[in-house]
């Protein structure tokens, strides 16, 4: 398979005006996450009475900055304007577009398309991207046809669950209407008879069964098992809702279940949420109301997000013209949903409000314009973090060692006690020479019997460094608890502490981490076993008294996983760690649910599997598209220089199905390295990749915030194997990479990230 490179796509802007707080602030005072006194930059992009009522956002041009959609029947083009000069650019000059757009990629290929309503000829259009053939996005967008009927309502998502972007629209007082893909020329009409005249239409798995649900004025449309039959069943929320609203789905309490918002939208009334109950699919279920602002009017845009960082959903509104305060503003959350204040950002009044990380700093910005032939483009740039993501294109590298040994073993901890991390590989540590690292890192003794460090973790609390080690000493390899001697780690005295099932490899494990497995004092030990003996992950306790005694109990999670890598996260949201792992031969992607009460063999459930992979290698855990929930992530060891795919695992609403949705990162040589980390401290995690086999590339896939990734190519011609690890070695703030090999195994490579050094 060919090398690809996604392309990002994010909402982002720049350019800064006037700052707005509750009329008028002078400076920007530090702010903490959870503050109410949270700064927002009014910004006019298009200071022209462009009057749009279909706005959009996201990365057109594949640059990874966003760009504005607008457009309307009155006047304005279909057109868009390019971050960060804000260039005007037209897709399509004639004034024919209300009410709704939405951005997606038709193809699935992650280039960004638009879809939207031509109402004076009762067509439903999606433009194709002209990025996707190689063209300028400034060239010719292609108009293809979706289907016929007007729409005031659009939504895109994959409604039956094929891979395929699926529509969903609501004529101007009409029923919903969804068009499902076939291929992008092609969609399949179903006109869902059980719905109302009205408008207010939102996508959300209501009932948590792994298919998307629509939601309507009071209440949602249950999306059958053949999405194609027209009779959705519908669940009443609530009766005392006009026909017309604006409405959102989203998880308000964080229990886990996607609540449903509501306001009037062509009248005065009330913004409200509705708790789901338990089981909302059933007959009768009671949706539980709570008054946000009991009196608002023509509400045209609904926003959730945690616009003060606090982990709590706040609210965004907007009122149309015809309201007669006109508000944009936010409603903050303290955390329950019970309560809310509010926050104005503007008396103008705006219409279909879009949100995103426009300066991609962390926290969320609204983009808006009234319905109105004579407002502006405008931006609300949230200032909260006020600050910039990383430079990820600022790399030194330093031979940390020319003279380790072949190992599985890699970690890093102050061994000497002098304030600086170190590494520990093999049978060695190595001493951080500190500044910017590029004097000789000093090779320690051999650890006692030639043990390979593989974990540094305080085992008994004193001063003195502890490090956990293994070595095949007869048919199973032991487990060893290596104590210095001195603060300093000139010597070390081992301790055998327990004994495990061989792995396929003499060098041992190539899975080990540490973590709060149990409720208790220290972490607990994890390592991943497969032989003819045993297979499976184990975790040690650590004893809280006594632990040179030896005997460590050895708890088996499961035995279904292979000695390569794992990944530890909360899968399930119940307050216990669990972990997810590749099986080996047999292909499949699993996680095991802690059972939280230090039982073994942890049930497994089937995230997906990996059948191209000649053998799955490593594997992390980790939210990679924003939704909250943990995804997983997984590459291939084939040995070859090409064809190793790294895909990762969405998680669905019900963690415990196997639907959940694969996407490929890349294809390339065989990937023995994986890590997972914020490198661009943008508040989401991107995905380290480094080859064995090939050109040797390290990259880092930088995450747009929804599990969409594009190249950034940090070296090459340097292996690694079991690396692409991250750490903060030389304290400046920023994460540095470092790698082991396995061809070339005397050499120990660390790249020295100076994002932060470069900018001070």
């Amino acid at each position: 398979m060919s090398k690809k490179g996604v392309f990002r796509y994010f909402i982002a802007s720049l350019i800064l005006l006037s700052v707005i707080f509750s009329g008028c602030v002078n400076k920007t005072p530090a702010q903490k996450p959870g503050s109410t006194a949270t700064l927002f930059q009014h910004v006019i992009i298009d200071s022209a009475d462009v009057g749009a009522d279909l706005k959009g956002v996201g990365d057109l041009n594949g640059d990874g900055y966003p760009d504005i959609i607008v457009a309307d029947n009155s006047g304005t083009p279909l057109q868009w304007y390019e971050w960060p000069s804000w260039t005007k650019h037209i897709i399509d000059n004639r004034s024919v577009f209300t009410t709704d757009m939405q951005v997606a990629s038709i193809i699935g290929d992650g280039i960004l398309d638009i879809i939207i309503p031509d109402y004076i000829n009762g067509q439903i259009l999606w433009y194709e991207n002209p990025v996707r053939t190689g063209d300028n996005p400034n060239g010719t967008w292609t108009m293809h046809v979706i289907g016929f009927s007007r729409a005031h309502d659009v939504e895109a998502g994959d409604v039956n669950g094929d891979g395929k972007i699926d529509v969903v629209v609501r004529p101007h007082d009409g029923k919903h209407i969804l068009y499902l893909q076939n291929n992008p020329l092609s969609w399949t009409r179903i006109d869902i008879t059980t719905s109302t005249n009205g408008e207010g239409t939102a996508l959300g798995d209501i009932d948590a069964d792994g298919d998307l649900d629509i939601l309507g004025n009071g209440y949602w449309l249950e999306s059958p098992e053949d999405p194609t039959n027209p009779k959705w069943i519908m669940h009443t929320i609530s009766n005392n809702w006009p026909t017309r609203v604006k409405n959102k789905v989203a998880d308000i309490n964080k229990d886990g279940r996607l609540d449903v918002l509501i306001a009037n939208s062509e009248s005065t009334g009330r913004l409200v949420w509705y708790e789901a109950p338990t089981s909302p699919g059933d007959a009768g279920a009671t949706w539980i109301e709570h008054v946000i602002e009991p009196s608002v009017d023509y509400v045209h845009g609904i926003l959730v997000a945690d616009f003060d960082n606090d982990g709590d959903p706040d609210v965004a509104f907007s009122e149309m013209q015809q309201s007669a305060r006109k508000r944009a503003g936010i409603y903050w959350n303290p955390g329950n949903g019970t309560s809310w204040s509010l926050k104005i950002l503007a008396t103008t009044g705006s219409h279909n409000i879009r949100m995103g990380d426009i300066d991609r700093d962390g926290d969320m910005d609204i983009v808006g314009a009234n319905y109105e032939d004579t407002s502006p483009v405008e931006l609300w740039r949230n200032l909260l973090s006020n600050g910039s993501i990383l430079s990820l294109d600022r790399w030194s590298y330093i031979q940390l060692a020319n003279n380790n040994m072949r190992t599985f073993g890699l970690d890093f901890g102050d061994i000497d006690r002098d304030g600086k991390t170190d590494a520990v590989s093999g049978p060695y540590w190595y001493r951080n020479p500190g500044g910017k690292m590029t004097d000789a890192w000093i090779r320690s003794g051999m650890f006692p019997n030639g043990i390979h460090a593989i974990l540094v973790v305080d085992v008994d609390g004193d001063n003195f460094t502890d490090v956990i080690g293994q070595k095949t000493e007869g048919t199973n390899p032991g487990i060893f608890w290596l104590e210095a001697n001195t603060p300093s780690g000139t010597t070390f005295t081992a301790r055998r502490v327990a004994s495990l099932p061989a792995a396929s490899h003499p060098e041992g494990s190539q899975g080990y981490k540490t973590a709060q497995i149990e409720k208790g004092e220290r972490p607990e030990i994890l390592i991943s076993t497969r032989s003819a003996s045993g297979r499976g992950i184990y975790y040690l306790r650590i004893p809280s008294t006594n632990p040179e005694s030896g005997n460590w109990t050895n708890v088996l999670v499961n035995s279904n996983p292979s000695d390569e890598g794992f990944g530890i996260d909360d899968i399930d949201g119940d307050g216990n760690l669990d972990i997810a792992a590749t099986t080996g031969d047999t292909k499949r992607v699993e996680w095991y649910k802690n059972p939280g009460n230090k039982a073994s063999n942890w049930t497994a459930f089937v995230a997906g599997y990996f059948p191209e992979a000649i053998f799955p290698d490593r594997l992390e855990v980790a939210d990679l598209d924003g939704d909250g929930k943990p995804d997983i992530v997984a590459t291939e060891e084939n040995g070859l220089t090409g064809g190793a795919e790294t895909f990762w695992w969405k998680q669905p609403a019900n963690p415990m199905t196997s639907n959940w949705t694969r996407s490929l990162i890349i294809s390339q040589g065989s990937t023995n390295n994986l890590g997972v980390a914020d490198l661009d401290q943008d508040g989401d995690r991107d995905v380290i990749l480094a080859e064995h086999k090939g050109t040797l590339n390290l990259s880092i896939w930088v995450n747009d915030g929804t599990g969409l990734f594009k190249e950034r190519l940090v070296s090459s011609g340097k292996e690694s194997h079991l690396g692409a690890r991250t750490v903060d070695l030389d304290g400046d703030g920023d994460l540095d990479i470092v790698s082991i090999a396995w061809d070339a195994p005397q050499f120990i490579h660390l790249w020295r990230n100076d994002a932060i050094v470069a900018e001070q």
